[in-house]
């Protein structure tokens, strides 16, 4: 009844009611083969409408009424329905899209209705066969309002575009795979090695009374031990106040530094690592996690070897005193080592973790296959907690994109224990013995 209801409709209406969902024909054939072209023809156009366009219209299908005119049925001869069947079929292909034939009699006549599934998001049908009608091996055809035609060239782009932009199915989940490490830790050892390593500096300036003088040297006998180490030597050319000056700003640079060399030693403890399951199989690329901590948590750059945390330390002043007289050498250029030799820290190697603030770690890959799981490089990131932190374990959050999927996976991350650093301090006092 909803059919005999629907082309009553269609008949008191004339060709300007066609739309992209709607083809009227009064003078077609499906016993000629010009005829059943016509109808491939319509079912590879509907296909490939636009899925946000088709689904507010019939629930997306499209429908191709034959045997029609304004005001009048004129009905459809009969035919064989496995010839038009393998027609549409050599046009469409095997797996062309899905269509229906509705015959409806209407005052004793046959009308027929092809019916066309909705058009997928992800497929483009293209024409597989010669024909009548100007029917091309390998065109594609597009269904407008009242027309099925070949496509244009942009109308193509549009379909590619149109493909690649839809959602994909997938699925992600991201783990951590490591501990947290609390950074609760005495400097008292460094600061004292500071302190007095300064003093020790300031004791070896001499009296103002006590200085060397050449003039001193007059006598019966110029040639004293004494007198010859002394001239061998040249006086220091610093003044009194310069290396005070010296010391003191020494001493503020090396006690600026402390921080850099805790971190420096903290960082050396066990990396943390992302692992990066793809738990389908869609295969995944362009594929960006990135992963927020909930604490206050410190993402550092994790560094190879507690000993070189001493080198973060300034290289201290020399010593008050005369010094040997340097011979110049010509063309010999003498390279001043720096007060403080800062460790190198390298850049993340390809696919490896990046920091984007202190609480934020980010990892790119070009591609993860499906079913996979992708681990990051170890060694790269060490997790800190902050010493005024008193959290046992530190949770977080991640979101994941990949290219070609326009949404964003999103979960959890649980269970990274904080552990104490109970060796630092015994590291501290290694990095004051190295000092020395």
């Amino acid at each position: 009844m909803g059919w005999t209801t629907l082309i009553e409709h269609l008949v008191a209406t004339d060709d300007r009611a066609e739309r992209h969902f709607l083809e009227l024909k009064s003078d077609i054939e499906l016993t000629q083969k010009s005829g059943r072209v016509k109808v491939a023809k319509f079912i590879l156009g509907a296909s490939n409408r636009d899925p946000a366009v088709a689904a507010p219209w019939l629930d997306g299908h499209a429908i191709m009424v034959l045997g029609i005119a304004p005001n009048a049925v004129v009905g459809v001869q009969p035919f064989e329905m496995h010839q038009l069947a393998d027609a549409v079929r050599a046009a469409i292909g095997d797996n062309g899209p899905h269509w229906d034939v509705q015959r409806v009699q209407l005052d004793g006549k046959d009308v027929v209705v092809i019916v066309v599934a909705p058009p997928e998001p992800t497929v483009i049908a293209t024409c597989h066969s010669d024909g009548a009608d100007g029917l091309v091996d390998g065109d594609i055809y597009i269904r407008t309002d009242g027309a099925t035609r070949r496509a244009k060239g942009g109308e193509i782009r549009a379909l590619i575009a149109r493909t690649r932009k839809t959602p994909l199915d997938a699925s992600i989940a991201v783990t951590g795979d490591g501990d947290a490490l609390h950074c609760g830790y005495d400097d008292a050892a460094l600061t004292m090695y500071v302190d007095r390593t300064a003093a020790q500096l300031r004791r070896a300036l001499p009296d103002a009374s006590a200085q060397t003088s050449y003039r001193g040297m007059a006598g019966s006998n110029i040639f004293t031990p004494a007198n010859i180490a002394a001239l061998s030597q040249e006086p220091d050319p610093r003044s009194r106040d310069e290396y005070l000056g010296e010391v003191a700003e020494w001493a503020t640079a090396a006690k600026n530094a402390i921080p850099d060399v805790i971190e420096h030693i903290l960082a050396c403890w066990q990396p943390f690592r992302l692992r990066i399951a793809n738990l389908n199989d869609t295969f995944l690329e362009g594929v960006r996690v990135s992963v927020r901590f909930n604490e206050p948590v410190i993402a550092h750059r994790a560094q190879g070897s507690v000993s070189n945390a001493a080198k973060l330390i300034p290289t201290p002043p020399r010593a008050y005193g005369p010094r040997p007289f340097s011979i110049p050498i010509p063309n010999y250029a003498i390279t001043k080592r720096p007060e403080a030799a800062r460790i190198p820290v390298l850049p993340p190697t390809p696919g490896g973790l990046r920091i984007n603030g202190p609480a934020e770690l980010a990892i790119s890959l070009n591609e993860l296959r499906p079913r996979d799981v992708v681990t990051s490089p170890n060694g790269e990131v060490v997790l800190l907690v902050p010493r005024d932190c008193d959290a046992t374990a530190i949770t977080g959050t991640w979101s994941a994109t990949a290219r070609d999927h326009h949404g964003v996976y999103e979960g959890t991350i649980d269970g990274i224990a904080v552990c104490d650093a109970a060796w630092i301090n015994r590291a501290i006092h290694g990095v004051v013995r190295a000092l020395h």
